[in-house]
């Protein structure tokens, strides 16, 4: 008797990896539950590859700085020892390495858990929540899961969705003050750094 196969489990890695159908959902859900600031910062840290002094102060004025516009809740010597290092001229990614490792973890125990906890129970309730609000009045919701999937809703919600201009988290992230994203950059859909085509890609 063949054995039934298993999904492994959902990581929060998974999520916020490449090509992730679950990075949307849980993003919103970050929105949502005010902590849409630890996923900015995380995103910016992964863009920031090379010595950019620029984007570095971008990264700091926005997350970093005490009463900045989306200030990252981490450790106070963390804090300080970021700013120490920027105010020596030290610009390297590895400088924002600690406190990125610190928000992966922070969103994995506040944020990742009990979403996917929630996306477990009841995945249709889950999704009538989480996207209802955001949907035109001409969209009626299904009423169970299946008939989610047969009338291919999600896909319809996701292209609707796809073509708002208010993104939430990475739009709040775009309009703080020194962000190195212009708030007039059209990549601002929910799409992260590592998903873009580059300009000679098909």
């Amino acid at each position: 008797m063949a054995c039934a196969r298993t999904s492994p489990p959902l990581t929060l890695e998974a999520v916020l990896g490449y090509k992730s159908r679950w990075f949307d959902d849980f993003a919103r859900y970050l929105q949502q539950s005010f902590c849409a600031e630890n996923l900015a910062f995380w995103l910016a840290v992964q863009r920031y590859r090379h010595t950019d002094e620029d984007e570095c102060m971008a990264i700091v004025m926005n997350h970093i700085q005490p009463n900045s516009p989306q200030e990252i809740n981490i450790p106070c010597e963390m804090r300080q020892d970021i700013l120490s290092q920027v105010r020596q001229g030290a610009y390297q990614p590895a400088i924002f390495a600690a406190a990125a490792d610190s928000v992966l973890e922070l969103m994995r125990a506040n944020s990742f858990i009990p979403w996917s906890q929630q996306l477990n129970d009841d995945p249709h309730d889950y999704y009538k929540a989480t996207t209802a609000a955001s949907l035109p009045a001409s969209y009626s919701f299904p009423e169970n899961l299946s008939d989610m999937r047969k009338t291919s809703f999600l896909g319809r919600v996701k292209r609707s969705l796809a073509k708002k201009p208010s993104n939430y988290a990475l739009q709040h992230y775009a309009s703080a003050p020194n962000s190195p994203r212009s708030s007039e950059d059209d990549s601002l859909r929910w799409t992260p750094p590592w998903r873009k085509k580059s300009p000679h890609s098909s």
